[in-house]
């Protein structure tokens, strides 16, 4: 389901505001399906391009309904799809936003994760932006960065160790923190 909100405020002076509406869509208790009917593996890189099926609410959640990554790069890649993605990589992310992945974890373990970010002109250089990672619905980690890259096809990578899995299928759920930078992947690598 789909809701919209719109915040007031009242200061101490009688003077009332209001926020833009915003969209918040509830997930689904329906699963989402791996992408083409395959988990993607950890250890190893996991796409982000290659998302779940099942659309919005389910497999994922993004603030409009059309890809916009697609249109840009002329791509007819997953052009139904809401996430805005030209095949590689996912752009025009949102505070809220999430997207699903049935992975496929070889070996339990600690993992280093590492995750390439690009946030061009028009992305806030103050605070931090990043992502959530969960596992069927659990807090693994936060892999978060500061400021802009310099582009939005300019890359920084960001790594976070430590990272706990256990092996077996499961859904990884990608949560993204304020918004606005772009992602290219994300590298699972077992410590030793």
């Amino acid at each position: 389901p789909i809701y919209v909100f719109v915040v007031m405020a009242k200061d101490n002076d009688g003077l009332v505001g209001f926020s833009r509406p915003l969209e918040f869509y509830l997930e689904s208790p329906k699963p989402s399906r791996p992408y083409r009917g395959r988990p993607q593996s950890i250890p190893g890189r996991i796409e982000v391009a290659y998302f779940d099926e099942g659309g919005q609410g389910v497999a994922y959640s993004d603030t409009d309904k059309r890809n916009i990554g697609a249109a840009t790069a002329k791509t007819n890649f997953r052009v139904n799809e809401g996430v805005d993605t030209n095949g590689k990589t996912i752009g025009w992310i949102y505070g809220g936003e999430w997207i699903k992945y049935t992975v496929d974890v070889k070996q339990s373990g600690r993992y280093t994760v590492t995750v390439p970010f690009a946030a061009g002109p028009g992305s806030p250089e103050e605070g931090e932006k990043g992502i959530r990672l969960e596992m069927d619905g659990r807090f693994v980690a936060d892999i978060m960065m500061k400021g802009v890259t310099g582009g939005w096809s300019k890359w920084i990578t960001v790594s976070k160790r430590g990272v706990a899995l256990t092996k077996g299928r499961h859904v990884l759920t990608v949560r993204m923190v304020n918004g606005l930078f772009n992602l290219h992947y994300l590298d699972f690598k077992l410590e030793r």
